[in-house]
């Protein structure tokens, strides 16, 4: 019993504690620094008690440090009661020291809430602000990021590079190669930026573009290759060339028996770049080349990129077992595709439908059954005579 009781506590506290830990905001949410040895830099930040409305109370917190760092970070107070929905600035230095090692070194400012739940004193799960201190390396070296819009088939891709330098010399030379690759691995093309320089600590975007006129709605991918001076940084993300297409994934079915209703389902996939509303597919069956029946879907909403299911049903009574042909005709926007499916009715077995028969021979294998079982005790009695 006591051990129940301690597990339903801790999941409470566990619940208290993701609570409140949405009740306490900090801004910034991050803050970042280049090395300048023997440094004071103010890095002053805001907490907010965000409490719901029904909860107006002020909030007691406690403010840490974390990290190798800790002892260069002076806080004007370590506690602190915040009032609802109200921001409270507090003071903070940062002294960098002579020396750090290169790259990125991190400290952690962490505001937790003092809890005084069911008569115990702890500390709950807060929010934390990084301060990141970037030390350059030794040399040229290169951090940086890609960014590529989706457009529609026919508009021109702009690919922009940002690129940050991280050493301690400049670069004199850098630009980008971009090579386009489709959804196949197969290479379509490859694009140059201009050259540029960049200063230690400097940023700068370098542009590529790639006109989609001879291009085929689809997800592309780009490896951007970043020379700099002998060196080279590799970076690679996807992007979509839009139409305002619809495409035929598959069409299934289930066995199909006379005088059951057939249920189709048809995947679509759009390679639109925005929603396509009422989405809707006819179908048409046939049986020997003539028209025997049709059928008509619901409408659904096709999101950008996204993958949709119709379903369609059509009744086989009065129809014979044997191949028929559907035609599936999809209306989107003011366009169609159709695809055509080749399916199997089959006849019902030999009991189906006859349920008074069926139930005659259960009775007569019911009956055998009984007998051998009478058979084989009579002679086990014999025996033992």
């Amino acid at each position: 019993m006591k051990k129940e009781v301690i597990i339903v506590f801790l999941l409470f506290l566990a619940i208290l504690s993701i609570n409140k830990t949405n009740a306490i905001g900090i801004s910034p949410s991050s803050l970042e620094y280049n090395f300048v040895p023997n440094n004071k830099q103010e890095c002053d930040f805001l907490i907010i008690n965000n409490v719901k409305n029904e909860e107006l109370n002020n909030l007691e917190v406690m403010i840490i440090v974390e990290g190798d760092l800790s002892e260069h970070i002076n806080l004007e107070k370590t506690n602190a009661i915040l009032p609802p929905n109200q921001w409270t600035p507090i003071k903070c230095e940062l002294e960098i020291p002579n020396y750090l090692r290169p790259g990125p070194n991190e400290i952690s400012i962490i505001v937790r809430e003092i809890s005084s739940s069911v008569g115990i004193v702890g500390t709950i799960a807060g929010v934390k602000m990084p301060i990141t201190i970037r030390v350059p390396y030794p040399g040229k070296y290169l951090e940086g990021t890609i960014e590529i819009p989706t457009v529609e088939l026919g508009e021109t891709v702009e690919f922009r590079v940002n690129v940050v330098s991280r050493g301690d010399q400049k670069i004199d030379n850098v630009y980008t190669l971009i090579e386009i690759y489709d959804n196949n691995k197969n290479k379509i093309t490859e694009i140059v930026s201009d050259s540029k320089s960049i200063n230690p600590g400097g940023r700068l975007d370098l542009f590529s573009y790639w006109n989609t006129e001879k291009a085929s709605a689809g997800i592309y991918e780009a490896r951007a290759k970043i020379y700099y001076d002998g060196n080279i940084l590799e970076l690679s993300d996807t992007f979509k060339v839009g139409d305002f297409i619809v495409d035929i994934l598959d069409i299934s079915y289930k066995p199909i028996k006379v005088g059951e209703t057939a249920k189709f389902d048809v995947g679509l996939k759009s390679y639109w770049n925005v929603d396509i509303e009422n989405v809707y597919s006819d179908l048409e069956i046939y049986k020997d080349g003539n028209k025997i029946g049709q059928s008509k879907s619901s409408f659904i909403k096709l999101t950008k990129w996204g993958i949709g299911n119709l379903t369609l049903f059509w009744d086989t009574v009065g129809q014979e077992k044997g191949n028929y042909e559907g035609k599936f005709i999809i209306h989107y926007g003011d366009k169609t595709i159709e695809q055509t499916k080749e399916f199997k009715i089959k006849g019902k077995s030999f009991l189906e439908g006859n349920t008074t028969l069926a139930f005659l021979i259960l009775v007569v294998v019911l009956l055998v059954v009984l007998t051998i079982f009478n058979i084989f005790i009579l002679r086990k009695k014999n025996e033992k005579k």
